[in-house]
């Protein structure tokens, strides 16, 4: 993907009785192709790309899984949506129709927001300049910062938030919990309740927190690298 927007695209491929699978250079990780329909010539798979990505499409010999030969959405054809180990994220709320031989499924999926506003405590590396520490009433850019030793920082700077969460009933297997960092620069690493969420560099700078958020309060921790 060469633009700054997000894209998906039904692709083709010359392949013939092979079983395809998604590597994501980010992250190493090899994901099944849960969508994908093989004709006389080609594999013709969804794709998503976020912006400026890029994935490895692997075809492997073997036997193919169970899997749907075609999804659809209202005003959008193929919809956004990734594969993934758990099975088929979509990325838009909307009602989407997956398909293969035998059957057809018609998924609903929703989104419910917590926006993490108000004040965040910030920590700067000693002897950079910087002070020790500061509180931001809001997410900004150290570069707009009256104070020179933040506006001209460079180096890791460690945010500090606590937030509470409720839910009043327990997730199902194909419901999952995201913490969506939004724009920032250039690298950053996550921790929420003491455990690592990873390491990410470029967009979408989202991560999967369903196995680490609980009831009540939760501590986010967030490294920045610029």
């Amino acid at each position: 993907n060469t633009t700054d927007k997000w894209i998906s695209r039904e692709c083709g491929f010359r392949q013939q009785s092979k079983v395809p699978e998604i590597w994501n250079p980010m992250t190493g990780e090899v994901v099944p192709v849960l969508v994908y329909n093989q004709d006389d010539k080609s594999i013709k798979i969804p794709i998503t790309l976020a912006p400026f990505g890029s994935y490895f499409v692997v075809f492997r010999k073997g036997v193919s899984y169970a899997h749907y030969t075609n999804v659809s959405v209202s005003g959008q054809n193929p919809p956004l949506m990734e594969f993934t180990q758990d099975g088929i994220l979509f990325l838009n709320e909307g009602i989407f129709e997956l398909k293969n031989n035998s059957e057809s499924k018609l998924v609903e999926n929703m989104h419910k927001v917590q926006v993490i506003d108000g004040a965040w405590k910030v920590s700067f590396s000693k002897g950079w300049g910087a002070p020790d520490s500061v509180v931001f009433s809001g997410l900004v850019s150290w570069t707009n910062d009256k104070n020179a030793g933040i506006k001209y920082y460079s180096g890791i700077g460690t945010y500090h938030k606590s937030f509470n969460y409720e839910n009043n009933s327990a997730l199902s297997k194909d419901q999952r919990i995201f913490i969506d960092l939004g724009n920032l620069s250039k690298v950053a690493e996550l921790w929420l309740n003491g455990g690592s969420l990873g390491i990410a560099w470029a967009k979408p700078f989202k991560y999967d927190i369903t196995k680490f958020i609980k009831n009540g309060e939760n501590i986010l921790t967030i490294e920045v690298a610029n």
